[in-house]
């Protein structure tokens, strides 16, 4: 499959941003708190996102593809709210009376839902991001399955809107032991289209020096760490593959530097 090509697309982008916080608002109102603060976090799913599934039965999902805040439960109707004429505030109040009406005595925080702008989304350009976040996670998914050693969940951040995981090169799990974190943002500052990205924590001696794959290069702005630009595989057929391949050399690149010793 080729990867869609994701142009004009900052509205949409950031209208999906802004919906995908009601989510992790509802998440964290219901879920103890997770190793690796995985109860910010959100599952990507084949429509968009969704919250996975939630003490009492059922799941959110933002339904990029429909443009709707989607509710299911096994043995019950499915509820829609449409994201059209909706702003992060006024969604997560309908999610909030959503839930009520559902008997969950459950009152999202309106302190951390303040944005008002409505949403501005083009369905067709949703619908490629859902498709290109889904080829990105489930290219992961394959990398990921093949490596040895304790490893976080793949989970979307809204805060960032990113989607990465941790492999930790120690018996010891925790985010200050040393780990890779490989991820895929849609943006960020001084990066304004997509990009795949890789970092080492803590960051070992002669990272820098290392041999990149062919597509990669070393970003040192505000963070260091290795980046491979969404564009650069457009037009590319079999692009699951390519980043399961990018990714596999950057590990194999970097990870022993952490191990040494």
């Amino acid at each position: 499959m080729l990867l869609p090509e994701l142009n004009f697309w900052d509205d949409t982008r950031d209208s999906l941003h802004r919906a995908s916080k009601v989510l992790r608002e509802i998440r964290l109102q219901v879920l103890q708190p997770l190793p690796h603060h995985l109860h910010h976090s959100l599952q990507v799913v084949p429509e968009g996102l969704s919250t996975g599934q939630l003490p009492f039965g059922g799941e959110f999902v933002l339904d990029f593809v429909d443009s709707h805040l989607v509710y299911r439960a096994a043995g019950s109707p499915t509820v829609d709210i449409s994201l059209i004429g909706h702003s992060q505030a006024s969604l997560g109040q309908a999610a909030s009376a959503l839930l009520a009406h559902l008997g969950h005595a459950i009152t999202l925080p309106e302190d951390k839902l303040t944005d008002t702008e409505a949403f501005v989304i083009s369905p067709s350009i949703a619908e490629d991001y859902a498709d290109a976040l889904y080829s990105v996670f489930t290219a992961t998914a394959r990398f990921r399955a093949r490596l040895n050693g304790l490893m976080s969940p793949i989970a979307l951040w809204p805060h960032h809107f990113d989607l990465s995981f941790l492999w930790f090169a120690t018996n010891e799990a925790t985010e200050q032991a040393p780990h890779l974190n490989f991820g895929f943002a849609p943006q960020s500052e001084g990066l304004p289209r997509p990009y795949f990205y890789a970092y080492a924590w803590p960051i070992p001696p002669g990272l820098l020096d290392i041999k990149l794959p062919e597509l990669a290069h070393w970003h040192t702005e505000g963070w260091t760490g290795v980046v491979v630009p969404y564009d650069s595989l457009r037009g590319m057929t079999g692009t699951s593959q390519v980043i399961e391949g990018f990714q596999s050399e950057i590990f194999q690149t970097i990870a022993p530097l952490l191990t040494k010793g």
